[in-house]
This record gives C-alpha cells, sequence and structure tokens, in this order.
C-alpha cells in the first residue's frame, strides 16, 4: 500500500471518530436538555408557582392585619379625653400669664426706677438688690437650665400652646403621636410644677394665692394626664402595625423576585439557560 493511500485512510478514520464524537455530544446533550425540560415541567415550575401562590395568600393577609390595626389605632384615639382637658390647661395658662404679668410689671417699675439715675454708682443698694432679685434670685434653682423667671415662664407658656394646637381637629393619620404629644404635655406640666416650687415668695413680687392656685390646677392635671398615659395602647398598636408593614413589604419583595422567576422559567429559552448554568 502506497504511503498516500495509507494517509488518506488515517485521515478518513480520523473524520469519522470525530463525526461520531461530535454525535455523541450533541445526543448526550440533547438528553440532558430533555431531562433539564421535564424537571421544568414537573418539578421547577411547579415548585415556583405554589411558593408564588403562598406568597400571594400571604400579603392578603398582611394585608388585611394592616387594615385591622389601622382601624383599631382609630378606635383607640384619646382626642376626645384630650379636648376635655383643654380647658383646664387654657385656664392654668391664663393663671401662669396672669404670674408673668406681675413679675413683668415689678420689673418695668424696677428699671423704670434705675432708669430715673444718671450714674450707675448712684443707683441705691435696695434698688440693685431688687432688679438683681427680679431677674436671677426669684427662682431658687434652675429649672429649664435658667434661672430667670420670664424666659422659663414664656417658655412654659408657649410650649403649652403649641401642644394644645396639636388638637385643634381631630386627624386620623397622627393618631399614632398622641401618646408623644400626651408625655410631652405631662412633662411641660411637670416643669410648670418646678417652676412654682422654685419662686421665692419672700419679697411679693408674686401674690402667694395666685401661686397655690396655679399649684393646685397643675396637680390636678398631672393626674389627669398620668391617668390618660396609664389608658393608652396606642404605642403598642402602633409597633405592631409597624411590625406587619414590614412583614408586607418583604413579602412584597419576595413576590416581586418569585414572578420574575417563574417568568424565566417559563420562557422557551430556560432549558438553555440552565444547561449553560450547570455546565459552568
Amino acid at each position: 500500500m502506497s504511503k498516500k493511500k495509507q494517509n488518506a485512510i488515517i485521515f478518513a478514520i480520523c473524520v469519522l471518530l470525530a463525526s461520531s464524537a461530535s454525535v455523541g455530544i450533541k445526543t448526550k446533550e440533547k438528553k440532558e436538555k430533555e431531562q433539564i425540560k421535564q424537571e421544568l415541567n414537573n418539578v421547577l415550575i411547579p415548585n415556583a408557582e405554589k411558593k408564588l401562590d403562598s406568597l400571594i395568600t400571604t400579603r392578603n393577609l398582611l394585608h388585611d392585619s394592616v387594615v385591622y390595626f389601622q382601624n383599631e389605632l382609630i378606635s383607640q384615639s384619646q382626642y376626645t379625653q384630650i379636648k376635655k382637658q383643654i380647658p383646664k390647661i387654657t385656664f392654668t395658662l391664663s393663671l401662669l400669664e396672669n404670674i408673668t404679668n406681675q413679675w413683668h410689671r415689678a420689673y418695668s417699675m424696677t428699671e423704670k426706677h434705675i432708669a430715673a439715675y444718671p450714674e450707675a454708682d448712684r443707683i441705691p443698694a435696695k434698688l440693685q438688690q431688687k432688679h438683681l432679685y427680679l431677674t436671677n434670685n426669684m427662682i431658687l434653682e434652675p429649672v429649664l437650665h435658667t434661672k430667670r423667671f420670664d424666659f422659663i415662664a414664656e417658655y412654659l407658656i408657649n410650649t403649652l400652646e403649641a401642644y394644645l394646637s396639636c388638637f385643634d381637629y381631630h386627624n386620623t393619620n397622627n393618631v399614632h403621636v398622641e401618646p408623644q404629644i400626651i408625655n410631652n404635655i405631662y412633662e411641660t406640666l411637670h416643669n410648670v410644677k418646678d417652676f412654682l416650687s422654685a419662686i421665692d415668695p419672700s419679697q411679693n413680687i408674686i401674690d402667694k394665692q395666685n401661686i397655690k392656685f396655679l399649684k393646685q390646677q397643675t396637680n390636678i392635671l398631672l393626674d389627669d394626664f398620668a391617668k390618660l398615659q396609664n389608658e393608652s395602647n396606642i404605642e403598642t398598636t402602633v409597633t405592631e402595625l409597624n411590625r406587619i408593614k414590614q412583614n408586607r413589604a418583604e413579602t412584597d419583595y419576595q413576590l416581586r423576585q418569585q414572578m420574575k422567576k417563574l417568568a424565566q422559567l417559563k420562557t422557551n429559552y430556560a432549558v438553555d439557560e440552565l444547561y449553560k448554568q450547570r455546565k459552568k
């Protein structure tokens, strides 16, 4: 046999072997893809659909729970009880403004007398002491980080008025902030009580009966707002509502992801994609 003929035979055998190998690979690939297709139709897609149905059910239940707790929150509103306290707070504010006006009158008169002296060193010691008393010594201890009467009184008046304005009308969207406002009013009333207790009545700048009456009114309000604090379940309901809303948000995200996954599993190229992934 010639050399050329021998080489031709060897080449033909190589081509035949390569062709057989290629056919074998394609046959194996076809078989594996058919198995993947069966797995998709019988396992992966049904399981994905079941999980999607489960997520939809969970989402719907969570939505119903959100609606329930939102209605529960509205029903727990203490707006009516707080409105009953507003006249008492308004009256207390008028008493607080009254003693503040007493201070302003005494302070203005003292300033007027001081202004009558052209030189500071000629101002009588007693007048200087009264001015010092009005601005520094009338409050025996710091209240709200200051001992100056007018600063404290005006802050307390403005703060209480601001909190009262929160209840000018009933907004069901603001029920969740009621406990905080109640707590803030209670704390401010405590500051009023501390303020009244810190006033030195020795020089009779503020009428003692006014102070006594204002203390009584403040204590009544403190008891009323302490009761409102103890009766409130709003914070518990808000906590539960926020927890459910968070769960619903997480479920909504999972639902969107699962819908994408199921859509991908049902595409015409799903088999090829899975085959490629498993061959990596």
